[in-house]
């Protein structure tokens, strides 16, 4: 017989999902033939698998440990060198600064590096186990060549709490940017969007077009230098490269973005800016549940060197980050 005492870290899911997760290699209908046979039991009773899994609940396998073990793939810490630039970490979340040329989840190409990979590394040599049914989890991504704020769940638990205040609205996302052109007023953007199915782009439609959902940004102009424009942006909604095609959409790429119409007009400094977008703070608000604490915190990521070096050269002051 093998016991499992549910930790925080993977308290909060279904009973099922935990055993498919923990015997990773098993079908699913071993999982729940063993279930049916009461080979599998929760505090000392028949499990169903629809129970939500508590902190301190005891599973228990009344089976061969050579067959749960042929059933279980071990996992390693992702290879990399790479340290996380970390803003906060406390026991429940950690949130990073990515810098850009990192993906933001692996990709499988062999050398391409990734922010949950630099995670992962970085939590197994602090002392998590990564054999954990639970594997943390970021919750937002950026493009490779996007710097800036990512937030990871290293629970169950508060995974679920940032994704549902992601969803319902409650978070705060807010960028900078250089766009091409002078934007002289305040301004939102509400232009549906969808990932192409043949590039690795979004697509813009009218409204209530099928397949498309509902995009919302909102933008505000900082400062002018040489025909771009220093904006604040924050997003109401998170689609696929939504700030990049939006402001392709008004006819102000991003300096930089190629792949959305930028095109350098001479060889100046103002016009080799590489790609001048980074996510600069993070907050969420929502005041109940397990990360209720952090309500009224606002997580700043500074801008990579690179960027701020850039932008300066294209005559933009540095002071309207924080």
């Amino acid at each position: 017989m093998r016991e499992i005492i549910i930790d925080e870290n993977n308290a909060g899911g279904r009973a099922d999902k935990y055993l498919l997760k923990y015997l990773n290699l098993a079908p699913k209908n071993f999982i729940y033939k063993t279930l049916r046979k009461k080979n599998i039991t929760l505090n000392g009773r028949k499990a169903f698998g629809h129970e939500i899994l508590r902190k301190g609940d005891a599973l228990r396998f009344f089976i061969s440990d050579a067959v749960l073990d042929s059933f279980i793939s071990r996992k390693t810490a992702p290879k990399t060198r790479l340290k996380p630039d970390i803003v906060y970490e406390d026991e429940n979340i950690l949130v990073c600064n990515k810098p850009r040329g990192v993906l933001s989840q692996p990709s499988g190409v062999n050398g391409q590096r990734a922010m949950t990979d630099i995670a992962l590394s970085y939590l197994s040599g602090n002392g998590f186990d990564l054999n954990a049914p639970f594997t943390p989890a970021f919750v937002n991504r950026l493009d490779m060549n996007t710097s800036g704020i990512m937030t990871c769940g290293k629970t169950l638990a508060s995974t679920r709490w940032l994704a549902a205040a992601i969803a319902e609205g409650k978070a705060e996302k807010r960028y900078i940017a250089v766009a091409r052109g002078n934007i002289k007023t305040d301004g939102v953007i509400n232009l549906p969007l969808t990932k192409s199915q043949y590039h690795r782009k979004a697509e813009i439609s009218g409204e209530n077009a099928k397949g498309f959902k509902n995009a919302l940004t909102v933008y505000k102009p900082l400062e002018h230098a040489g025909g771009y424009t220093l904006v604040e942006i924050s997003l109401k909604t998170g689609r696929f490269h939504q700030i990049r095609a939006h402001f392709s959409a008004i006819g102000h790429p991003i300096a930089g973005d190629v792949k959305y119409g930028f095109s350098p007009a001479s060889g100046s400094p103002r016009d080799r800016v590489s790609h001048a977008l980074h996510a600069v703070s993070a907050q969420y608000h929502e005041p109940e549940g397990i990360l209720g604490y952090i309500a009224r915190k606002c997580f700043v990521a500074s801008p990579p060197p690179e960027f701020t070096r850039q932008i300066k050269a294209m005559g933009f002051s540095t002071d309207k980050f924080a």
